[in-house]
């Protein structure tokens, strides 16, 4: 990896100027562990060197304020648009990440909002340590707790295999269990998302590929058309003709009272199915709060 020389009284547009993003992205997971340790070892230090006191306080502060510009660079590299993270409750959370020390729950909210590919953040109020969660991995809420704060900009994500997909800001997983459409509704709400709601070729085909890759021809998707045959009503409350998206084959969108159940294809083509057909898996999707 390249050398770097952070000039902490330079902005971070001017910062952007001399490094492309692809760099800064690899200062931001080169330097989160080396951040860690050294706020970790400052807390060590204070307590063994009281005297020092002044001294460390004033490391501690180049750490957070170096994670801080870092974080900042990142966000601008990235230019992704994701959301901010907004206080979910007073709970402590465990999962996939990385810590840091953080005055207060503002600044471990800040951190987080930094870093595009943080979903969420848990701060001890005790230990002022803040946890940071990484994009669409699991989350587990261990117990309601006056000590700690949660942030997120979704709801917990409670298995592994869920993948990003940006322009939706949202998280994908295939369900490889064969069930019928109210099976899959049900466990995609279970685990506190959707059947996965697709109006645009770019998510559309995102959820082609996982099907692609299980092996599976067909999977359920949100999309539903029991009360307006031949305009289906997605998982998010719009309508095809409002979303002017409908990757049908003539045959498939036949009006068929029989037949009220979207399922998506591997070649990314959408098939009406019986309802009650249990011969398929299904996409879940997890949404921010922000997103349709």
């Amino acid at each position: 990896m390249p050398s770097y020389k952070i000039r902490y009284k330079q902005k971070p547009h001017q910062l952007l100027q001399e490094r492309d993003a692809s760099h800064i992205v690899e200062i931001v997971f080169h330097f989160r562990t080396r951040i860690s340790e050294c706020a970790e070892l400052l807390v060590r230090k204070l307590r063994k060197h009281p005297t020092q006191r002044l001294f460390l306080r004033k490391m501690e502060s180049a750490c957070i304020r170096f994670l801080l510009v870092v974080g900042c660079l990142h966000a601008a590299a990235s230019q992704d648009g994701s959301p901010r993270a907004a206080v979910l409750g007073r709970a402590k959370v465990e999962g996939q990440g990385f810590s840091v020390l953080a005055r207060n729950g503002k600044q471990c909210l800040n951190l987080c909002n930094l870093q595009p590919a943080c979903d969420s953040a848990n701060y001890d109020i005790l230990t002022k340590k803040c946890r940071v969660f990484t994009r669409c991995s699991p989350t587990t809420l261990m117990q309601k707790s006056p000590t700690h704060i949660h942030y997120t900009k979704r709801p917990l994500i409670t298995e592994d295999g869920y993948t990003y997909h940006p322009e939706s800001d949202s998280c994908l997983k295939l369900m490889d269990k064969v069930t019928d459409f109210a099976e899959a509704d049900a466990v995609c709400k279970g685990q506190n998302g959707r059947l996965v709601s697709i109006t645009d070729p770019g998510i559309n085909e995102e959820a082609a590929a996982l099907l692609k890759r299980s092996g599976a021809q067909f999977a359920w998707i949100g999309l539903i058309d029991y009360r307006q045959e031949g305009n289906p009503l997605h998982s998010d409350g719009r309508r095809v003709s409002e979303t002017r998206y409908f990757p049908t084959e003539e045959q498939s969108a036949r009006n068929d009272p029989r037949r009220n159940c979207w399922a998506l294809s591997d070649n990314g083509v959408w098939h009406e199915h019986s309802c009650k057909n249990r011969t398929q898996f299904s996409i879940c999707q997890v949404v921010s709060y922000y997103s349709r």
